[in-house]
């Protein structure tokens, strides 16, 4: 029950396995120095959500919602890019406050947001 409800992998990831943290489960008081990390790694991930995904996003938004023949391809392609960017922004921002309130509870969640759009397969 405890894996089924815990918030921070439901809310924000990142996609762990039961099997890879049960072992973490039955010690559940955390170190101070996982205190100091996970709460780090928590405002890393916010500011990114923060300051980067929700500011690119405001721009990227407002620029698709523009008459489509109203601006040339380079607008286009930089609002591609800058959409990339956002959404990576978003995601690794909700990955590192997941990770970041797990390792403040005393769990380690494995990194699984390294490098997707260079990645080789999906998984």
């Amino acid at each position: 029950m405890t894996y089924i409800f815990m918030f921070p992998k439901i809310t924000m990831g990142p996609i762990t396995r039961f099997k890879s943290i049960f072992p973490q489960l039955s010690n559940l008081n955390p170190p101070w120095d996982n205190i100091q990390a996970g709460s780090k790694r928590f405002i890393i991930g916010l500011a990114k959500k923060v300051i980067i995904a929700d500011q690119l996003a405001t721009v990227v938004n407002a620029g698709f919602n523009l008459p489509k023949p109203a601006f040339p391809t380079s607008i286009a392609w930089l609002l591609l890019i800058s959409f990339m960017i956002q959404i990576y922004y978003d995601f690794s921002g909700y990955i590192d406050m997941g990770i970041g309130l797990a390792k403040i509870m005393g769990i380690d969640f494995p990194e699984n947001f390294n490098s997707p759009y260079v990645s080789l397969n999906i998984t």
